[in-house]
């Protein structure tokens, strides 16, 4: 189910990692923290904690300028295992110390060493492990050591009854803000009798809250306290990671990048995201020290999602977000084949909501890039659902190096996250192949079913691929037009040499080549087919997409107003709309054209010397335009008008979240040419009646 692929940077890195070095002197006064004698002996606080509770170990540095190098010091609780996750903790420079916050007790009682990986011959540290509190409840469906909440939203917890308690024993969950012992709420998570439940906790504000599960006695009171679980609460917001891209309210799929282990680096996780995405549909040049600057010859390519067909071109069908807040490498994970992991629904951004998880604390580990399959995943064919009922998963990308974009991995993982395409690598170590529609068949036979049609052909994208590479100078003809060729290929499929058939002996969810192959191809385009990218005109969350001109000159009988504008092709016409001047009513025409559609609207005479406002008409919204000038004498006048105040309606049909109100459809040049045109139209429609 899960993609693997282990960074070879990482791989690399942790070869650096400096055990020999500890010896090495020369490595004092050069700037970095990476000798052991840098960091003196710490402590913890809390000192004693319940198994898996988290405690903070602080050490000292004797060079107050020295920075963490590029590889991070790790710090962990037991044994010197940096690889288990959800033990270790990745340090920190904070006032002249190394901070390593949110570690995890292990099961062990009595006095647990603390280890630092500068330094392998020795603890630096040691903290209490009590379980003198251990069996009230369990938790399950919660990833992540720190789980997330959002403020004010319902956060569900499962809970299960512990050996320990009596099947009619009750249980709560305290609630209390961190390092407070004033109980804040009091919510039931299992009666009398209950094996198994949900505990809902409601946070009314962001920060670091604790729950702890209590054994009620019969008298109401707490008669024991179970371990305290910390829980991240943030506020639901989420940015555009493109300034003007997001469309709200629009027929799109939503993607919310989330860092981990950035230490508060937001602009970075958020510009590491935008490289990886290749959102203006080319490939990553890479140098070593980077992305490559323009007189820098290109060492590599590397192809994020928009840069491959079909997703090239697409970025129309995409909102983009990035959430402010770093949180635990895990704890936004979700699945929704199994219907576990956080929920999105206080974001506000609809049912299709993808994840993508940039944790830099998961690249020096064997942790390897993973996907949770879409709703719609099977191993037989069959038509998609229907798109309300499309649910997304989450994908985590271990990410670490400036020098190394795992822009082609992130576009593997798409295939997983977005399409359901199974891994066609070999993966010799876990058995039975994996079976998946479209392009892992467990027979030959199912095979010519799956893909009969389209044996023989390549990808266009092939083609792309290779004159990119060799314009960049960074084509080493290591593939062929055959490697992508449909054909029946027995082997892979995330397991040995037999058992299960690929169409293609490369590609992007074999090798990671940025070539979907045709089958692969075929399918993302079916998928990305039920979504329009647009959205259906809304007066109250779209009226900074509108520009409006208006016309006036004097008549016989008073002074004549034309209004016309143009709105943002992205927006389907509202089934009617209209325009009101001075109480006057006319009736307009949203006429679709490239680039920005025409609204054109019927004229409206008004009392002469009258100083009117004109407004589009949605239904019972006005949209107000502004003042319109009136002409003294019969000369045209003409007044450009933008749309920049709120439409007038009841409610505002938004959401509390940071989100683009639009964008500015048209400049000043644009708003001129159209003002001279509209007015050309009224002066030759004043010529006729003359």
């Amino acid at each position: 189910m899960f993609r693997a692929f282990l960074i070879s940077c990482v791989v690399l890195s942790l070869g650096v990692m400096p055990v020999a070095a500890q010896e090495d002197d020369s490595l004092l006064g050069n700037g970095l923290l990476d000798h052991p004698s840098e960091v003196g002996d710490g402590t913890c606080a809390p000192g004693a904690i319940g198994a898996l509770e988290l405690t903070t170990c602080s050490f000292p540095l004797t060079g107050d300028d020295d920075v963490l190098p590029e590889w991070p010091i790790l710090a962990i609780i037991g044994a010197a295992d940096y690889d288990d996750l959800q033990r270790r903790s990745e340090c920190s420079v904070e006032g002249g110390m190394l901070i390593c916050a949110d570690l995890m007790g292990g099961w062990s009682d009595g006095e647990q060493d603390v280890w630092l990986s500068l330094d392998f011959e020795r603890p630096r540290a040691s903290v209490v492990i009590d379980r003198v509190n251990d069996g009230v409840l369990g938790y399950f469906g919660t990833f992540g050591k720190l789980p997330v909440a959002f403020t004010n939203a319902p956060r569900e917890f499962g809970v299960f009854r512990s050996f320990m308690l009596d099947p009619g024993d009750e249980a709560t969950l305290l609630v209390r803000k961190a390092g407070s012992d004033e109980v804040i709420a009091e919510v039931p998570a299992l009666a009398s009798g209950e094996e198994d439940g949900i505990a809902t906790v409601v946070f009314p504000e962001p920060g670091r809250w604790t729950i702890t599960s209590c054994l009620v006695d019969p008298a109401g009171g707490c008669a024991r306290e179970g371990f305290r679980n910390d829980v991240q609460v943030i506020n639901p917001v989420v940015e555009p990671l493109f300034e003007g891209h997001n469309l709200v309210g629009a027929d799109r799929i939503d993607l919310v990048f989330v860092g981990s282990g950035w230490h508060g680096d937001v602009e970075r996780f958020a510009e590491a995201a935008r490289i990886l995405l290749s959102f203006d549909g080319e490939p990553i040049r890479l140098f070593e020290s980077g992305v490559a600057a323009e007189d820098e010859d290109p060492w590599g390519l590397a192809w994020g999602p928009f840069a491959i067909d079909p997703l090239r071109g697409e970025t129309n069908l995409f909102n983009v977000w990035f959430l402010r807040e770093g949180v635990s490498s895990l704890a936004f994970q979700r699945s929704p084949t199994i219907d576990v992991g956080i929920d999105l629904s206080p974001l506000g951004l609809g049912r299709h909501v993808a994840v993508v998880i940039l944790a830099r604390d998961l690249g020096y580990s064997s942790r390897r890039a993973s996907a949770e399959w879409p709703s719609f995943w099977s191993d037989e064919p069959g038509e998609l659902p229907p798109v309300e009922e499309i649910e997304f998963g989450s994908t985590s990308m271990p990410y670490r190096f400036d020098s190394f974009a795992p822009a082609n991995t992130l576009s593997h993982e798409f295939g997983h996250l977005l399409f359901a395409l199974a891994d066609e690598y070999y993966r010799y170590d876990l058995g039975d192949s994996v079976i998946g529609y479209p392009n892992c068949a467990p027979s030959t036979a199912v095979a010519g079913e799956w893909w009969g049609d389209l044996l023989g052909e390549v990808d266009p994208m092939y083609d792309v691929w290779v004159a990119a590479e060799r314009a960049a100078g960074t084509w080493y003809d290591s593939w062929s037009a055959e490697d992508f060729t449909v054909d029946v290929v027995e082997g892979g499929c995330f397991g040995g040499d037999s058992g299960a058939y690929r169409p293609t002996r490369s590609g992007l969810m074999n090798e990671e080549s940025p070539v979907f192959g045709s089958v692969n191809r075929q399918r993302a385009e079916e998928v990305l087919a039920l979504w329009t990218g647009r959205a259906p005109f809304n007066p109250e969350a779209h009226a900074e997409l509108l520009e409006g001109v208006c016309d006036s000159d004097v008549v016989a009988d008073g002074v004549r107003v034309v209004c016309s504008g143009i709105a943002d092709a992205r927006l389907d016409p509202p089934e009617a709309i209209g325009l009101e001047v001075d109480g006057g009513l006319a009736s307009c025409a949203w006429i679709p054209r490239d680039g920005q559609d025409e609204i054109v609207c019927e004229s409206v005479v008004i009392d002469l010397g009258a100083t009117p406002t004109a407004a589009f008409v949605v239904g019972d919204v006005v949209v107000p335009l502004g003042t319109v000038g009136i002409p003294t004498t019969t000369t045209t006048t003409t007044t450009t008008v933008a749309s920049t105040v709120a439409p007038e309606a009841a409610g505002d049909g938004t959401s509390d979240r940071a989100v683009p109100s639009g964008v500015l459809i048209g400049g000043v040049g644009l708003l001129v040419a159209a003002g001279a045109l509209f007015g050309v139209q009224a002066l030759a429609s004043r010529l006729r009646e003359e």
